[in-house]
C-alpha cells in the first residue's frame, strides 16, 4: 500500500486540496468574469462615442484638408484628447496654436509640462506627450498668455517652480527653461 500523502488520511478524500481547487476555480470565474463586464464596458463606451474615431490621425487630416477655423480645430482636438488620441490631439492642438487660439496652445503647455507628468501608464492626466519636455512646456504657455489666455499663467508659474527645484538637482532642460525665461 503507498504511503498516504498526509498521516491517518487513508481511505478519506484530500479535503485541503479540494478546497484549493474550488478557490482557484472561483478566481478563474472571477477574471473571465471581470474580462467579459470590461470588454463589453468598452464596447458599450466606443458605441456610444462616435466621436471617437477608429482611426484618429487620419481623421484630423481629413478634417484639416478642409481649411476650418482654428475655433473648430480645436474643438476637434479637444474631441480627440477625449478619446486620448495623443498624436492626433497634439497635431490639431498646434495647428489652431500656430493660427493664434490660446487655448490650444495652454493644452499643449499641459502636455508637455514635466510638473505633473506621470509616466506611461500611470497617466496622472487624460493626455500627454510620450515624454516631458520643458522648455516646449514653457513655450505653449507663453504663446498661450500671448493668445489671450491668461488662465497659462498659473501653469507657467508651476512649471517655474518645478524648474527651479530640478535645476538645483542639475537637470539641464530645467536650467535652460529658466534661461529662455529670464529667470
Amino acid at each position: 500500500m503507498p504511503p498516504s500523502p498526509h498521516p491517518g488520511a487513508a481511505g478519506r478524500p484530500n479535503v485541503r486540496s479540494k478546497k484549493r481547487s474550488q478557490r482557484w476555480g472561483q478566481i478563474l470565474l472571477g477574471l473571465v468574469t471581470a474580462l467579459v463586464v470590461g470588454g463589453a464596458g468598452i464596447g458599450l463606451w466606443l458605441y456610444l462615442n462616435p466621436s471617437c474615431p477608429r482611426d484618429p490621425m487620419a481623421d484630423a487630416q481629413a478634417f484639416l484638408a478642409g481649411n476650418p477655423p482654428a475655433e473648430a480645430i480645436y474643438a476637434k482636438a479637444v474631441t480627440c484628447q477625449q478619446c486620448q488620441a495623443v498624436d492626433a490631439s497634439i497635431l490639431l492642438f498646434r495647428r489652431a496654436a500656430d493660427a493664434g487660439n490660446g487655448p490650444a496652445a495652454h493644452e499643449l503647455g499641459k502636455i508637455y509640462d514635466p510638473a505633473d507628468f506621470a509616466p506611461p501608464g500611470l497617466g496622472k492626466r487624460a493626455l500627454q506627450a510620450p515624454e516631458a519636455n520643458p522648455v516646449m512646456a514653457g513655450n505653449w504657455y507663453g504663446r498661450a498668455i500671448a493668445g489671450g489666455d491668461q488662465s497659462a499663467s498659473s501653469d507657467l508659474d508651476g512649471l517655474v517652480n518645478w524648474a527651479r527645484a530640478a535645476a538645483a538637482k542639475g537637470d539641464d532642460q530645467a536650467s535652460e527653461l529658466l534661461r529662455q525665461l529670464g529667470r
